[in-house]
C-alpha cells in the first residue's frame, strides 16, 4: 500500500469542510438559540420538524461545537426527564 502526504491545503479545506452544517442542522440550531435551552421535543413542537430530524443531528451540532447539553430537567412536552441542549 502507498502513502501519500496530504497538502497542508487540501487538509484545511477538509476539516472546514466538516465544520460546516447542513440544512437541518441548521434549522435545528436556528429554533434552539431561539428557545434558549430545549430538550429534542421541545424544538420538535416550536419548529415542526419530524423527532428525527432534530435529534438526529444533536450529535452532529456536538461535534461541531455548537451546541451543548446543558442539563437534564423533565421535558415540558412529555414529562420525562431528558437532555436539555444549549446553544453555543
Amino acid at each position: 500500500m502507498m502513502l501519500t502526504n496530504m497538502r497542508d491545503t487540501s487538509l484545511d479545506s477538509f476539516t472546514e469542510h466538516k465544520k460546516k452544517l447542513n440544512e437541518n442542522e441548521k434549522a435545528v440550531l436556528i429554533f434552539l438559540k431561539g428557545l434558549g435551552t430545549a430538550t429534542n421535543l421541545e424544538i420538535c413542537k416550536f419548529s415542526g420538524l419530524p423527532i428525527n430530524n432534530v435529534s438526529g443531528r444533536m450529535n452532529g451540532l456536538v461535534k461541531k461545537g455548537k451546541v451543548i447539553a446543558f442539563e437534564k430537567r423533565l421535558c415540558k412536552i412529555s414529562g420525562n426527564k431528558v437532555i436539555a441542549w444549549k446553544a453555543v
